[in-house]
């Protein structure tokens, strides 16, 4: 990936040399401004924890590993999106290895980027520091591709060149031995580091900070939410379904902050405020979907539409056992309604899953064609996803009649082998009945479901209430549709994909 350069600032005042080494000196008297921070406040990376557990321990008995001649990792490197928690974890470390903390970007230097000779300071400084305290030095360089960029990539100045070839020395020991110090690298480009720079000895620990799966959404939540004053339940489980998938730790907090914030607005006459789940489900939906459009008004008629659209949604996942979590037919910026189920890939997912799933977008379609009321902006994607699907089951699962070979349609993974599949045409021919099955068996379960149990009138009632609520949780929708057909009796139907699945 290649960055942008660096500019100096031409009105910055450069130091001269004997106030810049007194500048340096003095900060690594006082040491950065640290906050600390500990095990409980690090929520959903508990790998990356466990990872850390071998630097932390030499860390604290840095005098000890150099007795017996046992180095490790002189530096790490924490690569991922800004909100992953990189900062936090660094200071995690600091504070659990009681060491003596100084963030590079706080170390006085002349230039746009920390150069050669600024490097060699830092480090002479950290050790000389160790000698006299005895106290463990964690250098927490954020931004580290700053200085430490790609020295064959595009733009690359001779200044930089000799920046990553100072660090390497320094990673080395070769300036002098490293013990008691750890600099941990923290950048949102891993791809531009320089790979001398990452090979074992030097940065050899490269831990990746990744988004929250959905199990460690609701960790976040369930985190954020303490010490808040609540009213009535709040499902973090069916809240997280809410977050897509690359939504970051830290949008999740600020999310929940703006939450609190009306909370707090709202009973302002009172002094008394409490969270209720209505006002985690208004901010993360607006969230989730963006702002209504602005100059678009929709009838009575049309809201209608597209509630059966979400209902048709809703009483699928319900009859064919796919967890229903939330449905709103709220517009956003892209969407006119919304249906949040659990998500399959969460977890391994089994073939029955992936039917009933498929089923789940049929729905849609089905409870359309029965209403009366035409067919809504919503058909075209979800038959588009649910051709999607069931060729996945046919290439990939190896599902239907014909499907003897894995990859038939060599759709996923050709490149990695470096073939060009060949099928002949009638082979393809019976592939794409196999598709063609999984796609008529789910359309005619639903045609089964809407038309011969629930029927016109209590689809039309059941969207009425739902476009009237605006948003439901799963099991507020479960309780409404309840009052109008037989889930319990409905949900037998669900032998016909353990059948087939």
């Amino acid at each position: 990936m290649e960055l942008p350069m660096p500019k100096e600032d031409p009105n910055k005042p450069k130091l001269p040399p004997d106030i810049l080494e007194q500048e340096r000196k003095a900060l690594f008297e006082r040491g950065s401004d640290f906050k600390p921070a500990h095990r409980s406040e690090i929520v959903g990376i508990d790998i990356v924890i466990e990872r850390l557990g071998e630097a932390i321990h030499w860390l604290r008995h840095a005098d000890y590993y150099t007795r017996h001649n046992a180095r490790l990792e002189p530096g790490i490197l924490f690569d991922g999106p800004p909100g992953t928690g990189k900062t936090l974890t660094a200071r995690y470390v600091a504070t659990e290895s009681e060491a003596h903390f100084i963030s590079v970007r706080d170390f006085p230097h002349n230039h746009a980027f920390m150069q050669d000779r600024d490097i060699a300071a830092l480090f002479r400084l950290a050790r000389e520091y160790y000698a006299a305290n005895k106290k463990p030095v964690v250098l927490f360089w954020d931004e580290f591709e700053g200085s430490a960029r790609d020295r064959g990539g595009h733009g690359a100045s001779l200044e930089q060149i000799a920046a990553v070839s100072q660090l390497t020395s320094e990673l080395d020991g070769v300036q002098g031995k490293n013990e008691g110090i750890l600099m941990i690298g923290a950048t949102n480009y891993g791809d531009s580091i320089d790979q001398a720079l990452l090979r074992p000895g030097r940065l050899g620990l490269h831990i990746e900070f990744k988004a929250p799966d959905r199990e460690g959404k609701k960790m976040l939540l369930d985190h954020y939410l303490q010490g808040r004053i609540t009213s009535g339940e709040i499902d973090t489980d069916a809240l997280s379904h809410l977050f897509r998938d690359n939504v970051t730790a830290a949008e999740i907090e600020e999310a929940l902050m703006d939450a609190w914030r009306y909370a707090v607005r709202r009973s302002y006459d009172n002094d008394n405020p409490a969270l209720e789940q209505k006002d985690l489900i208004e901010i993360f939906v607006s969230r989730m979907i963006g702002p209504p459009p602005s100059f678009t008004k929709f009838s009575h008629e049309d809201k209608l539409r597209v509630a059966v659209h979400e209902a048709g949604h809703g009483i699928a996942a319900l009859v064919f056992g796919i967890p229903l979590k939330l449905i709103t037919v709220r517009a956003g910026k892209a969407t006119l309604g919304s249906t949040f189920t659990a998500q399959i890939h969460d977890h391994l997912g089994t073939i029955r899953e992936y039917l009933a799933d498929l089923r789940v977008g049929a729905g849609s379609l089905m409870a359309e064609k029965i209403s009366g009321l035409g067919i809504g902006n919503g058909y075209q994607q979800d038959t588009r996803m649910i051709t999607a699907k069931a060729i996945q089951l046919v290439d990939t699962q190896g599902q239907g009649d014909q499907s003897g070979l894995w990859n038939p349609l060599g759709i996923r993974d050709t490149r990695q082998y470096n073939f060009t599949p060949t099928i002949s045409e009638g082979m393809l021919t019976k592939l794409d009945g196999d598709v063609q099955l999984i796609i008529d068996e789910a359309l005619e379960d639903c045609h089964s479901l809407f038309v011969n149990k629930i029927g016109r009138e209590h689809l039309i009632k059941i969207a009425g209430s739902l476009a009237e609520a605006e948003t439901m949780t799963g099991p507020e929708f479960e309780e409404m549709v309840s009052q109008y057909v037989d889930l319990d009796g409905l949900r037998r139907r669900r032998w016909l994909l353990d059948n087939r699945g």
